[in-house]
């Protein structure tokens, strides 16, 4: 729903051209701070679930281009799923229960206990919120298997988030709305191959 108010009209389209303009301006005086600024608020709408990348998506196409604005945004996204899961394995339940509301988190570990195999680890990270990374980590699932599993499942997301920024930055509505559409048929079809396991 953010991602369609964000993008969803002339007006904001407005709002985005003029602080894009003064976003790149400010970035050939401070390219590290704004490299880091982007970063971070890519890790950070991974930690903290409402929150979403994709607002600052077409600042960053176009400060660094697709593939600059896709590798920070990657980096930003398996920097947050990192500090997800080390929030979960080494503080756990009491405090992760405060980042992500407790029914939630019971659902999720009642979900995911007993099937947590690699298949069904990405499956369930292409269906679920970005947060779920607690989750592993409380369960102390591996680390590594885990970054690669998200490292996997996040390049699709962050293709058509960047996809998305660049149709919005030409005004093409079509793929735009494109985007938004395989955005949720991914999710849709994992989670019924979630739901058939």
């Amino acid at each position: 729903m953010i991602i369609l108010f964000f993008y969803g009209g002339t007006f904001l389209q407005n709002i985005f051209l003029d602080y894009g303009e003064k976003f790149k301006n400010f970035e050939e005086g401070h390219p590290v701070f704004q490299l880091f600024i982007f970063v971070a608020l890519a890790a950070m709408s991974v930690v903290f679930g409402p929150f979403t990348s994709a607002p600052i998506v077409p600042f960053g196409v176009v400060v660094w281009g697709m593939w600059g604005a896709f590798a920070l945004l990657m980096a930003g996204w398996l920097i947050g799923n990192s500090i997800a899961y080390l929030i979960g394995y080494y503080l756990g339940f009491p405090l992760v229960k405060r980042l992500v509301s407790e029914k939630k988190l019971n659902e999720w570990m009642n979900f995911i206990s007993g099937k947590v195999d690699s298949k069904f680890v990405f499956l369930f990270r292409l269906a679920a919120p970005a947060e779920v990374g607690y989750v592993f980590g409380i369960l102390k699932y591996s680390f590594l298997k885990y970054f690669v599993i998200v490292f996997l499942a996040e390049i699709p997301f962050g293709l058509i988030l960047l996809c998305g920024g660049q149709a919005f930055i030409e005004n093409n509505w079509f793929l735009l709305w494109l985007m938004v559409g395989l955005t949720a048929l991914i999710i849709f079809l994992s989670s019924l191959f979630l739901k058939r396991r």
